[in-house]
């Protein structure tokens, strides 16, 4: 019997495992989707601005991205997606930027979109692809000032480096809709998908991905990086949330050191506060890039 427990114990803890970490969506489908006059605007606006871009990631991984340029400014903007989703899904944020006169560059992270990769780390190896985002565009443009701005995963993302970006043109991070770490949201995943407890399974899962990945739960703790902030940062999120709970985006508001703001919506889906309340959500987007650049 005992034997039959922790049989069933690791298969659920590897299964864990594997559909976090290796069941991701390599290519997002961008076949055009029943759309109304205004995300056909968008759409055709983005398909005919962008440009393609590619680098290599700190273990010489090719990151595919995509750049909107606005020749009038020195602001850029770098667009973090989220879980399961790609820089595509992002365009509308750059055609927002775009118009409060911010350039942007929209990342497809490693195993998603255009980019290589065979595995999603929930920030851990995707924070090393932002930096080789923040240093193209220091390589390649002069002066630029950067917002970070990430949803979901790609908010989780920038969060990690909170702590970590000494250069002074890094101005300001948006985080929508973020979770905590790993461990709080596999372990809310867990108990609302599967009606399983964190314990074990989360515990002994980790172990499995330090051995197979190289990095543990315990690095992505983002309650950890948030304490020791130097940036401005703008928290998102709805309580209408099923994927993330709010309580996750107002621990880490009461953890962060650094200059912050709140914007709480009542009834958005995860990540979509952007398209329900579009005006209200704008209009604190530019007052607080106003005040921080």
């Amino acid at each position: 019997m005992i034997i039959i427990i922790i049989s069933t114990i690791l298969k659920i803890s590897n299964y864990l495992v594997e559909k976090t970490f290796t069941k991701v969506h390599k290519k997002e489908n961008k076949k055009i989707k029943k759309e109304n006059k205004y995300t056909k605007q968008i759409r055709l606006w983005y398909e005919y601005n962008k440009k393609d871009i590619y680098f290599n990631s700190f273990d010489n991984i090719k990151i595919h991205s995509t750049i909107i340029e606005d020749n009038n400014t020195d602001i850029i903007a770098i667009i973090v997606h989220g879980y399961g989703s790609s820089s595509y899904s992002m365009k509308h944020f750059a055609y927002h930027f775009y118009n409060m006169g911010i350039s942007s560059l929209l990342i497809d992270l490693r195993s998603y979109g255009e980019s290589e990769g065979n595995i999603c780390s929930l920030g851990y190896y995707e924070q090393y692809d932002v930096l080789k985002a923040i240093e193209y565009i220091n390589n390649n443009y002069k002066n630029k000032k950067i917002i970070l701005l990430g949803t979901s995963m790609g908010a989780s993302t920038v969060l990690l480096l909170s702590n970590k970006l000494l250069d002074n043109n890094i101005k300001l991070i948006v985080a929508d809709s973020p979770f905590s770490s790993i461990k709080e949201i596999l372990s809310y995943r867990l108990l609302k998908t599967y009606f399983l407890p964190a314990f074990p399974f989360v515990n002994i899962a980790s172990i499995i991905t330090k051995k197979r990945f190289d990095f543990s739960f315990d690095d992505v703790n983002i309650n950890n990086n948030i304490k020791n902030s130097n940036l401005p940062i703008l928290f998102i999120h709805s309580k209408n949330d099923k994927v993330v709970p709010i309580k996750m985006c107002y621990n880490l508001y009461k953890l962060c050191n650094s200059k912050k703001d709140i914007l709480i919506f009542d009834k958005a889906k995860h990540i979509q506060s952007i398209h329900i309340y579009e005006k209200k959500y704008l209009s604190k987007l530019k007052s607080f890039i106003e005040e921080n650049i």
